[in-house]
């Protein structure tokens, strides 16, 4: 599945798993999906509260958790929305993100013991990443992101622009029918970023891969920010 340098930052997935449930269950955060291909995986919760940022728009937020044991991408959890009316999900901007790899420590030979500290000490950081990233005050603070979203007016030229060349020709096909369609019930209605946020994260949730659909969903979060 992966061939990994002497490099490589061992970071194991089930005890910083472990961490980010245990906190969640403290803050009353429920699990909502999971998604695994052989080399990542990604473990979503949401805290069981609806919030109505503009009129018609509910939604609830949660947190992203993600990793890779095999190098295919790097530690992280995210906060994310929720758009309640279609399900669809962006995800936003890491709160906590380590890379696998890190400085090489010449020859020296470092012990199991070694390994195991450095993982735990991540796992108390995700406790404290997710207590902070799920209080009133920061999810107040994602709701102005989706208000300023929502009221932010575009066109399809513009929005894609906010993306680079992150979408394959197909899926930039997918996403701006969507965008330019006629749907204001899976999608906000108006030309806004809000609207082609959602339009990303819609085409991920029909896409086959689950490496693709967690990179898309994170394409669609970095939009509001």
């Amino acid at each position: 599945r992966g061939v990994l340098s002497d490099s490589y930052r061992r970071l194991d997935s089930r005890p910083l798993l472990d961490a980010f449930v245990g906190a969640c269950q403290e803050v009353g955060a429920q699990p909502y999906e999971g998604v695994a291909s052989d080399i990542r995986s990604s473990v979503r919760v949401i805290i069981p509260r609806v919030y109505e940022p503009v009129p018609g728009e509910a939604m609830v937020f949660g947190l992203a958790w993600q990793n890779s044991d095999f190098g295919a991408g790097a530690f992280g959890i995210s906060a994310f929305v929720l758009r309640l009316i279609c399900l669809n999900g962006l995800v936003g901007a890491s709160e906590l993100k380590k890379v696998h790899l890190g400085s090489r420590l010449e020859d020296l030979a470092l012990s199991q013991a070694t390994y195991d500290l450095d993982t735990k000490t991540l796992a108390s950081a995700t406790a404290d990443v997710v207590r902070g990233v799920l209080s009133e005050g920061a999810i107040e603070n994602r709701l102005d992101l989706v208000r300023r979203a929502h009221a932010t007016e575009t066109n399809w030229s513009k929005a894609v622009r906010s993306v680079g060349q992150s979408l394959s020709k197909a899926e930039s096909t997918k996403v701006r029918e969507a965008f330019e369609g006629n749907d204001t019930v899976m999608l906000p209605p108006g030309q806004s970023m809000w609207r082609f946020s959602n339009a990303l994260s819609w085409v991920a949730n029909s896409t086959e891969s689950p490496d693709r659909k967690i990179e898309l969903q994170n394409l669609a979060g970095a939009v509001l920010s």
